[in-house]
């Protein structure tokens, strides 16, 4: 599935149920859920069209027709998953971020020194950077594109776990 795609491990997610057996788009894109289990086959494609405008042209620059065509999908299939253009950024910001936590958390597994875990920080970051270009750059890019009716995604919560597992390694 998807978590294999990304490389990362399911047990390093933290899942929220949904009225069903894993969370939906509109759970992700309301905040609080660190990846969307895209099986539908249209979401999925609107992802990888929205990752591709955005870096290619900008945010700004792209609209939903242009992403509803280079998905190949129906405005009702579009509209249905995100109803606006900031609704699939933010999506796509806060899936790059679960992956980017996944790719680093192991690193704070154990008690090693200080040293060699910055290291190990340090290393994890420059590999999923290597290994993950497009994710980092929707991470650098995307970030002000998630604010949606005003409201920006609850940071504290989507790092909870994330700071969590630092400030316990740190202590």
């Amino acid at each position: 599935g998807l978590l294999s795609q990304l490389d990362i491990d399911p047990g390093a997610v933290r899942w929220v149920p949904s009225e069903g057996a894993a969370p939906g788009l509109q759970d992700l894109v309301a905040g609080g859920v660190d990846i969307v289990p895209c099986s539908i086959p249209e979401a999925r494609s609107l992802l990888e069209a929205g990752r591709e405008l955005f870096l290619a042209q900008g945010f700004d620059a792209t609209s939903l027709e242009q992403v509803r065509q280079r998905a190949g999908v129906s405005n009702g299939s579009l509209y249905h998953h995100f109803p606006s253009k900031t609704h699939l950024a933010r999506a796509l910001y806060l899936d790059a971020l679960a992956n980017y936590h996944a790719a680093v958390q192991p690193a704070l597994r154990g008690p090693p020194p200080a040293a060699e875990g910055v290291r190990a920080l340090v290393e994890r970051h420059i590999a999923w950077v290597l290994h993950r270009p497009e994710a980092a750059r929707v991470l650098n890019e995307l970030r002000s594109a998630t604010r949606i009716e005003g409201q920006w995604p609850d940071w504290a919560e989507i790092n909870r776990d994330a700071f969590g597992a630092l400030r316990a390694w740190i202590d």
